[in-house]
């Protein structure tokens, strides 16, 4: 049998809603394939195709270790081969390794339906621990749900995003979301908690009234991880000035980064697409622009 998902790429975080909220987005996008053949034992081929490589041993991929993990804890047998046709470059901040194990599950339980869509969401996030180090949920709840998703680590909350304009920029070069999470720290003092608590609320609330100015203001209300993670991030301060002196609502760090996003007037994207470009480059980075929407669908069986 052979079973193909396409998978969105998603947006974390979104200002301050870190490790909670994600987003997913209409592009990029990615093909994972899965094909099956009988056999009394298990064993997993892993194949990188697409613009971007990714790792095709199954314990040092996302796909692969989630997958392993789901096969065995249902005692399923058989020749499985797993093909990552990728479109979402690795380290770039756009869910990348999510959606890998995320396109994965999803086809592996479209063929053999053995969880529902929460439990669906905990085995493919295991794979985040090959990309991070340690489970979340965020990414990968939007690969597969869609629209913009809320989750306590247990339950995920889809909240319909509808078709926000997106602009992002992705520089060149990588930022490891191990390394990017290491800026943070253990704790917070108690006045940036309680912003951080009004400001995410906010933001959700923006999005249930579906108010993209709304939702860019509070989007550029996190005081807590940007700041800590701006640093790492060539001339991110700047990007972030230049899209909203071009009409930007809000402008945050996609993930853990490097790549920036803009909540922006659709007519005003191709502005704002370009002074996030311009201003990377000013600071010696190329980068590659998209621009997009959200998209309440998630992971989509297409063939």
């Amino acid at each position: 049998m052979k079973l193909s998902v396409r998978v969105p790429a998603t947006i974390a975080n979104l200002g301050p809603g870190f490790d909670v909220f994600a987003l997913a987005l209409q592009e990029p996008y990615e093909t994972v394939t899965v094909t099956t053949r009988p056999s009394e034992r298990l064993s997993l081929e892993l194949i990188s195709k697409g613009k971007y490589k990714v790792p095709t041993e199954p314990q040092d991929n996302t796909a692969g270790i989630a997958a392993l993990k789901y096969l065995k804890d249902f005692g399923i047998a058989g020749e499985f081969v797993i093909e990552i046709d990728k479109g979402i470059r690795p380290g770039g901040g756009l869910g990348s390794s999510a959606a890998s194990a995320a396109g994965a599950l999803y086809a592996l339980d479209s063929i053999y339906c053995k969880v529902d869509s929460d439990a669906l969401i905990q085995y493919a996030s295991y794979g985040e621990t090959v990309s991070s180090g340690t489970v979340h949920h965020d990414n990968v709840s939007a690969s597969i749900l869609g629209g913009l998703v809320v989750n306590d680590g247990h339950q995920f909350l889809k909240v319909p995003a509808g078709d926000l304009p997106i602009a992002v920029a992705t520089p060149s070069v990588e930022l490891k979301t191990s390394d990017s999470r290491k800026v943070l720290g253990d704790c917070m003092p108690f006045s940036e908690m309680r912003n951080h608590i009004s400001s995410s609320t906010l933001l959700l609330h923006a999005f249930l009234k579906g108010d993209a100015r709304l939702i860019g203001r509070f989007v550029n209300s996190d005081n807590v991880v940007e700041k800590r993670r701006a640093s790492l991030i060539s001339g991110y301060t700047e990007v972030k000035q230049s899209a909203l002196k071009r009409g930007a609502y809000g402008v945050s760090i996609s993930g853990s980064g490097p790549s920036v996003f803009a909540i922006a007037p659709e007519e005003m994207l191709e502005d704002v697409s370009a002074a996030m470009s311009e201003a990377f480059l000013d600071n010696g980075l190329e980068s590659t622009a998209v621009i997009t929407k959200s998209s309440d669908t998630g992971s989509l069986v297409i063939g």
